[in-house]
């Protein structure tokens, strides 16, 4: 997904597109995870929503993030 798409998608609130993301490999067995669920539509700024979001509520644990890797430069439109 390119940055702009994820940043309506997702309704991010940053003027500028992501450039990066991150990568999360947690057990839902042992962490509270809430999701999947859909993004709602922001007013301001105007963001379409739409995507799919997870949320960790208590964090994730040591370990369970990589990253950042770069969004590819033809998918940042």
């Amino acid at each position: 997904m390119s940055g702009r798409r994820a940043q309506q998608k997702l309704a991010l609130p940053h003027e500028q597109p992501p450039d990066c993301y991150f990568r999360i490999v947690a057990d839902p067995t042992t962490i509270r995870i809430l999701g999947p669920r859909h993004v709602r539509r922001s007013k301001i700024p105007l963001r379409l929503g739409g995507g799919i979001e997870y949320v960790f509520p208590e964090g994730t644990p040591p370990g369970s993030v990589s990253g950042p890797f770069a969004i590819p430069l033809g998918k940042r439109k």
